[in-house]
C-alpha cells in the first residue's frame, strides 16, 4: 500500500511547538510583578489546519479499503486547499490501490509541483514505478524520498506495492546505505 501522510507527524509538529513554548517561557528571566491586578494565560494550543483534517477523513477510508469514498475525501480536500500537496499524493495512492496508473500519475505530478521535497510525494512515485515494473525509476524516487527524510524502513521491507523493486540487489544496497546513515 502506498505510504499515507500520518497523522503522528501532526500530533508531533503541535506536540513539539507547545514544547517549544513551555521551553521559551522558561528561559525568558523573571519579571518583577507589577502593581495592580495580574491575569495569567494558558499556552493556546493551535487548532488542526482544516486541510489536515479533510485530508484525515480519506486516511481513514483508505485504511478500511474504501477507496472511492477516500478519493471524494481527497478530492473536496483539494478543491478547498488546492496548494495542499498531500492530499494529492493520498489521492493518487488510492488510484493506485484501483489500478488507476494514469490518475496516481497526475496527482503524484500536481503534488510534485506544488512540494518537490515532500518526502512521501517521492515514495510514493517509488511505488508507483514498481508497480510498472520499472525498477530503476523505482529505485530513483525511492533514494530521493530517503534523501528528503522518509525514514520507515519497516514499511519500506513490507510494503506490498514494493515487492518487484524489493527483489533487486539494489534495493537492498540502498537500504543499507541509509541505515548506515551515508546519504551519497
Amino acid at each position: 500500500m502506498m505510504r499515507l501522510f500520518r497523522n503522528t507527524v501532526v500530533i508531533i509538529t503541535i506536540a513539539a511547538l507547545m514544547s517549544a513554548a513551555v521551553l521559551s517561557a522558561g528561559c525568558r528571566k523573571k519579571e518583577e510583578p507589577k502593581a495592580g491586578p495580574t491575569e495569567t494565560t494558558a499556552p493556546v494550543v493551535q487548532p488542526v489546519p482544516p486541510e489536515v483534517t479533510l485530508n484525515r477523513k480519506g486516511i481513514d477510508l483508505m485504511k478500511a479499503h474504501a477507496y472511492d469514498e477516500a478519493i471524494r475525501e481527497f478530492t473536496l480536500a483539494i478543491e478547498k486547499y488546492p496548494k495542499f500537496e498531500v492530499s494529492y499524493s493520498n489521492r493518487a495512492a488510492a488510484f493506485l490501490a484501483q489500478k488507476k496508473f494514469d490518475k496516481a500519475v497526475e496527482d503524484l505530478n500536481k503534488a510534485y509541483s506544488i512540494n518537490p521535497n515532500h518526502p512521501v510525494v517521492h515514495y510514493n512515485f517509488a511505488t508507483l514505478y514498481s508497480l510498472q515494473n520499472q525498477t530503476s525509476r523505482s529505485l530513483a524516487s525511492l533514494n530521493r524520498a530517503l534523501e528528503l527524510g522518509f525514514d520507515d524502513f519497516s514499511y519500506l521491507e513490507q510494503d506490498p506495492d514494493l515487492d518487484n523493486v524489493r527483489k533487486s540487489r539494489e534495493f537492498r544496497k540502498l537500504l543499507e546505505k541509509r541505515r548506515a546513515g551515508n546519504t551519497k
